[in-house]
């Protein structure tokens, strides 16, 4: 994993930090640019936001991802020029269609063309499902049929995320999970290449989620839905290739990490045939669109199904001693029992809505929500203690170990940059999540450092811990 500019054992941490500080500079910028051209998203009666919102956000995160890979990694690795050359099909049809509409097919065709341009340039394809069903091994036959249906299957990926894109903050985040396991695969099977690409998707979807969290400031359109089905797509598909110089991922443990999306969006599909209509045209079908209509807030939408991504992922990666097929069909009854509980409840019309509302009046009874003077010093009191964990630790330690100070000051930086240090209450998570966050960060570094004093790493257990406290209370009480 040569790079024609930074050490190899600097590469990992300067494309992620990297990849958050291009995208929290261009994302807004984009954001401008879209409104410029009048790429705008307007609220109608399918859409659950209530104000016109520039949709070109996915162009800065796309720029900021092409950016570092392309300075870290440069373009003379295979794997990287295959990449790449997909994104940029990928991105230009999310652009026409946020920008000037495409028809469904021409979105298709753009789709097709990304797909065959990484696994042609890259020579990718799947070669096995690997044995689902527990009767064996389903291989996709010679390359030119498995080309054809690992495009197909990326395709669907591309849409299921696309479609998946529905509230503030959800396709980025389920991106964001998947895209976490998917580095710690990718480090385990010792496929650097994609864990620097799975890591410079974090850093671009960590910069994005700060404009994006609810109330969203922009949205990321086309070009950065379909990027991210794309990416997710390609690196699947890179990490369950066989006969690579790296161990190959089980692509059962894949399909995994992303069932959430693609089970969603096959239901849907099949409901609209089914019902004579059209399965690509919109509707409020989707799985967060369905516990809106329980009687869940948006914010507690996103946070469910961010909850059942994360336990995805975890099984993916914890049941991997299980046979193959085991996990698949756990999967599917998983979604089915699921879906089952949601269709009881929409049948016999056992709305949530009610009992949320009087839920939600007595916690906050309990808690006052503080006012604009009592938030600024609640936000300079956390700031204060956020520098004091960034210098104070530092000064106790005797001497740094080598090139430990270029990544500990790109954290610094990070983590300076993501906090909203003239927040509202709103903005309370991100602050909680900044300083839980810079704890975690912090203590990885100072495990590596031989001589440390032992108070240094009590403090930071300690803030850390009760950093996680406030934000679980602030989740519970708000």
């Amino acid at each position: 994993m040569p790079s024609p500019i930074l050490p190899e054992n600097y590469i990992p941490g300067a494309v992620f930090l990297g990849a958050v500080a291009l995208a929290v500079v261009l994302v807004p910028l984009s954001g401008l640019f879209a409104r410029a051209l009048g790429a705008l998203d307007t609220p109608d009666e399918r859409k659950v936001h209530k104000k016109t919102v520039s949709r070109l956000g996915g162009l800065g995160m796309a720029l900021s991802l092409v950016a570092v890979l392309v300075l870290a990694l440069g373009v003379q690795d295979r794997t990287v020029r295959a990449f790449l050359l997909g994104a940029g099909f990928v991105v230009f049809t999310g652009l026409m269609d946020d920008t000037r509409g495409l028809s469904h097919r021409m979105k298709f065709l753009g789709e097709i063309l990304a797909a065959l341009a990484f696994l042609v340039t890259g020579g990718f394809y799947l070669q096995s499902f690997g044995n689902l069903l527990g009767f064996g091994e389903i291989t996709t036959g010679p390359p030119w049929l498995g080309i054809i249906i690992t495009v197909f299957c990326m395709v669907g990926v591309m849409n299921a995320i696309n479609l998946s894109d529905g509230l503030d903050g959800l396709a980025a985040g389920l991106c964001f999970i998947a895209a976490l396991f998917m580095a710690v695969l990718s480090y385990e099977s010792q496929a650097g290449v994609w864990m620097v690409i799975s890591l410079a998707l974090l850093g671009a979807l960590l910069g994005f989620l700060r404009y994006n969290h609810y109330p969203a400031n922009l949205f990321m359109g086309d070009s950065g839905s379909l990027l991210l089905g794309y990416s997710m797509a390609a690196v699947a598909v890179g990490l369950a290739q066989r006969g690579a110089a790296y161990q190959p991922v089980e692509p059962v443990v894949l399909g995994t990490l992303l069932a959430l999306p693609i089970l969603d969006t096959l239901r849907v599909m099949i409901t609209r045939k089914l019902a004579g209509r059209h399965p690509f045209r919109p509707d409020q079908m989707h799985f967060h669109h369905r516990l809106l209509k329980l009687g869940l807030l948006h914010r507690e939408t996103v946070d469910v199904l961010y909850l059942l991504m994360f336990a995805l992922g975890c099984f993916a990666w914890f049941g991997r001693g299980l046979p193959e097929w085991t996990r698949f069909t756990a999967v599917i009854a998983l979604f089915v029992s699921v879906y089952t509980a949601m269709y009881i409840l929409e049948y016999y019309n056992l709305s949530l809505r009610k009992r949320l509302i009087k839920f939600r009046r007595s916690r906050r009874c309990v808690v006052k929500t503080p006012d604009s003077r009592t938030m600024t010093w609640i936000f300079g009191a956390m700031g204060g203690i956020l520098l004091l964990l960034l210098l104070a630790p530092l000064a106790a330690v005797k001497q740094l170990p080598e090139n430990m100070g270029p990544p500990l000051a790109g954290s610094a930086l990070l983590i300076g940059i993501l906090y909203p240090w003239r927040g509202k209450r709103k903005q309370l998570l991100m602050g909680f999540g900044v300083l839980y966050a810079a704890c975690f960060i912090l203590l990885f570094f100072y495990l590596l450092i031989p001589d440390k004093p032992i108070w240094v790493l009590t403090v930071l257990h300690g803030t850390g811990g009760v950093s996680l406290l406030l934000l679980l209370a602030y989740m519970a009480v708000y």
